[in-house]
């Protein structure tokens, strides 16, 4: 996409959203809600914001309407910071949209199968909902949805993370037995009881009950992304890939603005051996996040071009093509800064592609030779994929004979198993 045509797009989107409302947000008054660190801004998308189909039954100003479900539609595709400025653009016309407040909270819930956020993010979402709580519904799904969402952030100084969801599990499963036709609450039910599955259960019971709520909602909503997503994050295992193939093939077409709606099928793809399906998804997603980055960060690179690309070193190997699995694993070593600076994707993939690359051609010298990336992030605390390289090293040590070494690097290994369940 052209820098012009970026623009072009930026322009229409700041016109749009100037058009719905010119009053002062008066919420911006707010000494309260002025110091909520909110991210604000133009909307940087590649192209048409094409992410998908939903429809949400909204009681604020008419004119947001659009804005909200590009919102929600972002939040689906896991395109969080777009999706905050989104809905925060909602606050700042209508602070008392009270749905925009909880979208808001949900892009900054972030990941929902992790649910991981630092206490920066837990603390912006804990002071907007307090905000929200002084509003007065429209109605009382407003209230049930504000409700829900305000668990996850109730009390996270001291209830941990697993405690949280499971609270948040709960109360979504509620309000699905409440509005047994409310799509968006059937969707994101489905997901809180994805995201409280246990790892270790391999009857997968917990992601055969949320992949058959959306199964049945995907018939009567092919174009929905959330659905489409969470159908092959349900799946996403050797046991279970095959029953999200369908899906994998279409969810990409749903979203094609998306650099996760262009990798996340590739999940499928690389679960049944399907390469050349996983190089095409993540050749496309690529090129969707170094749009993206051109956008945000010139500078940096962003961690959905880093996990496209190990896919794609990981697919070549399968496919025993070393030159083309080696041509993007140069790319790699040219990435000088990520962000954000503290995504997992990031820095595992720094390391394990490296890695792959030794270890797949049984290189056992240059598994010795592995170092950690110069890419400026904050290695002190990438603990497991730190545990890669020297996994890799020792077991390059140990194929040349060098026990000695190879006793060194599972040393580190221990001290990083410790720091990991400190």
């Amino acid at each position: 996409m052209t820098h012009f045509n970026k623009l072009i797009f930026v322009f229409s989107i700041l016109i749009f959203f100037s058009s719905c409302n010119n009053k002062k947000s008066n919420s911006l008054q707010s000494p309260i809600f002025a110091n909520i660190e909110l991210n604000r801004g133009d909307l940087l998308l590649c192209g048409d914001p094409n992410f998908g189909e939903v429809s949400f039954s909204l009681s604020c100003s008419y004119e947001m309407r659009e804005t909200f479900n590009l919102g929600l539609t972002l939040i689906h595709s896991f395109e969080y910071a777009e999706a905050e400025k989104a809905f925060v653009s909602i606050l700042d016309q209508d602070p008392e949209c009270l749905m925009a407040y909880w979208g808001t909270a949900m892009s900054i819930l972030n990941h929902p199968l992790s649910f991981k956020q630092n206490p920066k993010s837990l603390k912006r979402g804990e002071e907007l909902l307090k905000i929200a709580k002084t509003l007065t519904p429209n109605n009382e799904r407003e209230k049930d949805y504000i409700d829900a969402v305000s668990i996850y952030f109730k009390d996270w100084q001291n209830l941990d993370t697993q405690t949280r969801k499971l609270n948040y599990e709960s109360k979504m499963e509620e309000l699905h037995v409440k509005y047994p036709d409310d799509v968006e609450t059937a969707v994101f039910y489905s997901l809180s009881v994805l995201a409280t599955a246990d790892l270790n259960d391999k009857t997968y019971s917990k992601q055969k009950k949320s992949g058959k709520i959306l199964e049945k909602l995907f018939e009567k909503y092919p174009n929905h992304p959330g659905i489409a997503h969470y159908i092959i994050h349900n799946y996403d295992s050797p046991e279970l890939a095959h029953m999200a193939l369908t899906t994998a093939r279409k969810y990409a077409i749903i979203a094609p603005s998306s650099a996760h709606a262009q990798h996340m099928p590739s999940h499928i793809f690389t679960r049944l051996g399907l390469w050349n399906e996983s190089i095409k998804s993540n050749i496309d997603s690529a090129d969707s996040a170094v749009c993206y980055a051109e956008s945000v960060n010139p500078n940096a690179n962003w961690v959905s071009e880093i996990h496209a690309l190990d896919y794609l070193v990981y697919a070549y190997l399968q496919l025993g093509d070393n030159a083309k699995a080696q041509s993007e694993m140069n790319k790699m070593e040219e990435i000088k800064e990520v962000f954000p600076a503290d995504h997992f994707a990031s820095a595992y993939a720094l390391i394990a592609v490296p890695s792959r690359l030794a270890i797949e051609n049984k290189n056992w010298e240059l598994a010795t030779q592995l170092e950690l990336p110069k890419t400026k992030l904050d290695w002190d605390k990438a603990h497991w994929p730190k545990a890669i390289l020297h996994f890799s090293r020792a077991l390059g040590y140990s194929n040349i004979g060098n026990s000695s070494a190879a006793e060194n690097e599972l040393k580190s290994l221990i001290i990083l198993r410790d720091k990991l369940t400190e």
